[in-house]
């Protein structure tokens, strides 16, 4: 299939299919019990839950029976036990297994699995740079962009609308997913220009940013990260740092998360521009060292126009004398 074994990048037309069946994942070959997959499924979001929660739930599900019976929970649990999986993936899919026998009025005892919680990696500011300006799709290289200013979850950045987007303010108004809280974010100016670059070719087609309207959005993300993925392949072979393959979207959001705690020593205001409803979440980026030397790029300047240019480009303001002004930013 094009875009990816399992994937065929979606259309807006759902072949006939009831809504939430249209939106299930694609599938090659059907699972052994793609019926009860499927009513579970529409079961799932009849429940309550979103969308996103019952598209993954049925991947795994449908992964899972590839090795083993989905309806006979002691076989499933002793796969899951011998599985070379993380802690964090076993609870998952155990997690998955606990609500597919919920609906299924299946009986079992769920195995014990905890998530070992571990400091996410952060990467130097020059391979952040070097991504998001060695991109040869303008419509991902803008997207990785968003995600490093204002921090967002993919799937939030996603779901922009043109509305959301203030271009005299300089601000984002990101939807938040996940229970967490909106959020307003200063972006950059580079950022506004390219977004005011897409608003003039697609403002009045779509009410979305990166995709059009009348598209499943789920499929469609995944088509779009899998563009990224082999763009930022080529970045990392054209550079030469294999380290450029490791960032993530994922990565871009505890990259923002660390890097404002680096730059304000304030973890409520991390927490804001992140936002977390609570400390526990936010409290990991304290611990969390930004790859960076104390190397600078110092400017001076004497005018109104030139200093307006520089707080654009990033700098700071560290001093001044008389009617030099003295910027820096770092490498």
């Amino acid at each position: 299939m094009a875009g990816g074994e399992g994937f065929e990048p979606p259309t807006s037309g759902s072949g006939g299919l009831c809504p939430i069946q249209a939106r299930l994942p694609a599938h090659s070959i059907l699972s052994r019990h793609e019926g009860e997959i499927i009513n579970y499924g529409l079961w799932h979001r009849k429940e309550g839950y979103s969308i996103h929660t019952v598209y993954n739930d049925v991947k795994r599900l449908r992964r899972l029976d590839k090795h083993v019976s989905i309806l006979e929970s002691e076989s499933a649990k002793r796969f899951v036990g011998n599985a070379s999986w993380s802690s964090g993936g076993k609870q998952h899919i155990c997690e998955v297994l606990d609500r597919f026998c919920r609906f299924n009025g299946t009986r079992w005892n769920r195995p014990y699995y905890q998530q070992m919680e571990s400091l996410p990696w952060i990467p130097h500011t020059g391979e952040v740079d070097a991504l998001t300006n060695g991109l040869g799709n303008p419509l991902i290289g803008t997207f990785v962009h968003l995600l490093k200013d204002c921090g967002a979850r993919s799937g939030e950045a996603w779901q922009l609308r043109w509305h959301q987007v203030g271009f005299e303010t300089r601000t984002v108004t990101i939807t938040p997913e996940k229970g967490s809280l909106g959020m307003q974010v200063k972006v950059s100016q580079v950022l506004i220009q390219k977004l005011s670059s897409m608003q003039s070719k697609f403002g009045n087609e779509r009410r979305f940013v990166f995709h059009p309207d009348n598209v499943d959005t789920i499929k469609r993300l995944e088509y779009f990260t899998r563009n990224f993925q082999r763009g930022r392949s080529i970045v990392a072979k054209r550079l030469g740092n294999p380290r450029i393959n490791l960032i993530s979207f994922r990565t871009l959001r505890h990259y923002k998360g660390t890097m404002e705690y680096y730059r304000t020593q304030d973890i409520v205001w991390v927490k804001s521009v992140l936002g977390h409803k609570s400390n526990n979440n936010t409290m990991r980026y304290v611990s969390l060292i930004p790859k960076e030397d104390d190397d600078f790029i110092v400017k001076i300047a004497t005018d109104k126009m030139g200093r307006v240019k520089l707080l654009e480009e990033g700098f700071e303001l560290i001093g001044q004398d008389g009617n030099e002004w003295y910027l820096r930013k770092r490498k």
